[in-house]
């Protein structure tokens, strides 16, 4: 059996590579495998090469979707230019029809933690969460990493500007710190009679604090929100429901940098690296 299905109807679909300007090799290699094996595996799937270069990734992916909206796409596949990913990818994911599928990979870097989560029960043990996850198959995911990732573009359609956005939690009171995020926001300063006619509220004074407490107890009162973290939040929020590829998952790689020494070998090792040698020995 193949591992992907051939869409029956005709599709447009942008796939879009948001980078500094430059693309890994390995990335370009695997990127023209994917569009001429779409091609010469299916023909009624058109494909539009669709880049975009720039210090901002968060401005980068809306920028692409602006123009996958433009040309009339159905769905955009978005890469990221260090990623590797088998020739089928795209046949595999648009063969799942849903709103939102991609899939997740590790980090590049150590200790190399896997992006994305999975929509799971709470109070799911490590142990089960492990099982399900070996098990692959398409599972709904709360957070999509955006590497290799197919939305339907009827999805950005049905969204308000922006889709990508990134945000940062703030430590501290909730009242303050929400008055704090305001004046941050905007250009001109929000006057303060503005930002306490807002607060008086007590039941929205009361949601502040609670969500400040929630995050003085994960001990992560102070944190980044990616731009693709954003998109899945507002996606889910919407009514939208995103989904992982756990078999394209274990595939998928993620290009990283090492640096390579050459050591001299009359370099008396430390003490510790000595008894490792001996023990090996």
């Amino acid at each position: 059996m193949l591992p992907y299905i051939v869409p029956k109807r005709k599709l447009r679909v942008g796939v879009a590579v948001p980078s500094p300007g430059t693309w890994r090799a390995s990335m370009g290699v695997h990127f023209a495998s994917l569009c001429s094996f779409t091609a010469m595996h299916t023909g009624n799937i058109s494909i539009a090469v669709l880049g975009r270069e720039g210090s901002v990734i968060t401005n980068q992916r809306n920028a692409l979707v602006d123009t996958a909206l433009e040309i009339g796409a159905d769905y955009l596949l978005q890469i990221d230019a260090d990623m590797q990913f088998p020739p089928e990818s795209l046949l595999r994911l648009l063969g799942h029809e849903k709103d939102v599928v991609g899939a997740f990979y590790n980090k590049r870097v150590a200790p190399y933690e896997t992006l994305g989560r999975l929509e799971l029960p709470d109070g799911t043990s490590q142990e089960t969460a492990q099982a399900i996850v070996n098990k692959g198959g398409l599972l709904e995911a709360s957070q999509m990493p955006g590497g290799m990732v197919l939305t339907d573009c009827n999805v950005y359609r049905s969204l308000t500007w922006p889709w990508y956005f990134e945000s940062y939690h703030r430590p501290g009171d909730g009242v303050e710190t929400f008055k704090e995020m305001m004046r941050d926001h905007y250009p001109t300063q929000v006057p303060k009679e503005v930002l306490d006619e807002i607060v008086k509220n007590e039941a929205f004074a009361a949601w502040l604090r609670h969500n400040a407490k929630l995050e003085e107890e994960s001990k992560s009162s102070r944190f980044y929100t990616s731009e693709d973290y954003g998109f899945s939040r507002k996606v889910r929020r919407y009514g939208f429901k995103i989904w992982c590829d756990l078999d394209l998952s274990f595939e998928m790689g993620h290009v990283g940098e090492h640096t390579i020494t050459c050591k001299n070998a009359a370099t008396k090792p430390k003490e510790e690296e000595t008894k490792t040698l001996h023990r090996v020995a």
